[in-house]
């Protein structure tokens, strides 16, 4: 590709392609690519910077699209606070891929309410997505890692519990019912002494709670990461994905009402599984915070 038309200022890039001026100031998230695509004279990588949405079709070889009308799969309009999460990331210049492996992965779900409810659930009790577009949500078990109901499944790291769809009970009316539960830090603590971290699949949810208040959800598979140590990062404040490196370590954030609006790199730490047996607990058989 030639060299575009360009502008080049302290503050400002002015770029004419396809015959459109294409203005970024300083300010604009792709600001310091641009820049050096244009020090490197790389100009294909400089008309991506300039184009958002023609990256994002790009990207996903034409299934996705985002226009001034909506973001769209395969022509299909993506479901409300899904849409509004991932117009506004691309917008802001964040990292929003995770977002599209979680819809893609979605798409699996034979579940026309949990496809179209499932973001709302998971944003609304800030249980975060991973790079991969799974899920991470905590379990209460009994200390032998065990499930508290029947006592039958081991929820020790590394294993997958699974049982067929169709025995899991879909009816989002009813809260208590055959299938496995996840969900929020608040409903795994009165429900177990113990406490685990799951990955699990969009396309394995099946009852997503009518209920607001419901803090839990019903999936017919899942994956123990770990035995819950600190608290899962956040994708509903600082919207970046659950970072799950290598083996079963976690990059977790800790927020504090203060630092929901001002979060870096360094709220962020490494926690490998811990020494979960040796953590004091309070009356209620619940983790307290380690000093």
């Amino acid at each position: 590709m030639e060299q575009p038309p360009l502008i080049r200022t302290a503050t400002t890039i002015c770029v004419i392609h396809d015959g459109q001026p294409h203005n970024l100031d300083s300010t604009h998230p792709n600001w310091d690519m641009a820049n050096e695509a244009i020090i490197n004279s790389d100009w294909e990588q400089l008309v991506k910077c300039l184009d958002i949405k023609g990256a994002v079709r790009e990207y996903t070889k034409g299934r996705y699209e985002i226009t001034d009308g909506g973001a769209f799969y395969e022509g299909e309009r993506i479901p409300g606070l899904l849409e509004e999460r991932l117009i506004g990331m691309m917008r802001e210049g964040s990292d929003f891929n995770f977002l599209l492996n979680f819809h893609k992965r979605l798409q699996a779900n034979p579940s026309f309410r949990a496809v179209n409810e499932l973001f709302e659930f998971l944003d609304r009790e800030n249980i975060p997505i991973g790079p991969d577009g799974c899920f991470y949500a905590y379990k209460g078990v009994k200390d032998d890692l065990t499930d508290v109901w029947s006592g039958k499944f081991n929820n020790a790291p590394g294993t997958i519990n699974e049982m067929p769809r169709n025995q899991v009970d879909d009816n989002r009316k009813q809260h208590c019912s055959h299938g496995f539960h996840v969900g929020s830090m608040e409903y795994a603590t009165s429900w177990g002494p113990t406490v685990v971290i799951v990955k699990v699949d969009p396309a394995d949810a099946v009852s997503v709670p009518e209920d607001c208040n419901c803090q839990k959800l019903r999936v017919c598979k899942y994956e123990v990461v770990s035995v819950y140590d600190k608290p899962l990062p956040s994708t509903t404040y600082d919207h970046r994905p659950a970072e799950v490196p290598n083996g079963y370590d976690l990059y977790v954030c800790v927020l504090d009402e203060e630092d929901e609006d001002d979060i870096d790199d360094d709220d962020y730490y490494s926690a490998s599984v811990p020494s979960w047996k040796s953590q004091p607990r309070d009356a209620k058989g619940r983790f307290l915070p380690k000093k």
